[in-house]
């Protein structure tokens, strides 16, 4: 058999690991033997699918697309991973909740996708993520009114097939449902 060459195609996600300015990604935590930032015979651990992984300063903490986390030495990660090109993400609204989501990587198996505006990914099967969820596609032309509140919050009142949403600082607090969402 021959020798072939092959390339990762999953879109991870990443963060590097910057203690002492207090960048410290989703999953990262102390041995329990105090706090690394004040007792030099402390860690900082990552809990990975090969086990607990000591992490450094400067280490970038990856997520891969069902969630898994590891992490990768500054040098290693700049020298092999490059920023994925932005692209407008696809939306999802969930009707159960009403809160638009962002999908992260997509494939035939499931989906990666997270709140928008928040970093947290989650991971669904395909199917399950079908039924849940419902593509907003033109967001913008669902917008009915966006304004600022006398505090300087911003609000977003938005028309889905469904009924209307309202979001202050993108957190739904009011909807009204004029027609049965399939949840």
């Amino acid at each position: 058999m021959a020798l072939k060459a092959y390339r990762k195609t999953a879109l991870v996600m990443a963060e590097q690991f910057l203690p002492a300015t207090g960048q410290i990604p989703k999953g990262v935590y102390s041995d329990g033997h105090g706090d690394p930032r004040k007792r030099p015979d402390c860690s900082w651990v990552l809990d990975t699918k090969e086990g607990r992984h000591v992490v450094r300063g400067g280490d970038y903490i990856c997520t891969g697309p069902a969630g898994e986390q590891w992490n990768v030495a500054a040098e290693i990660f700049e020298a092999t991973y490059e920023e994925a090109p932005q692209q407008r993400p696809m939306k999802f609204l969930n009707s159960a909740d009403g809160k638009v989501y962002e999908v992260i990587s997509h494939g035939d198996d499931g989906v990666t996708f997270k709140l928008e505006g928040r970093n947290t990914p989650y991971y669904l099967g395909k199917s399950e993520f079908d039924k849940r969820f419902k593509p907003v596609e033109l967001e913008e032309d669902m917008v009915r009114f966006r304004g600022d509140t006398s505090e300087g919050g911003k609000i977003v009142l938005c028309e889905y097939p469904e009924g209307f949403i309202l979001r202050h600082h993108g957190e739904v607090v009011w909807r009204e449902w004029t027609q049965p969402s399939a949840a």
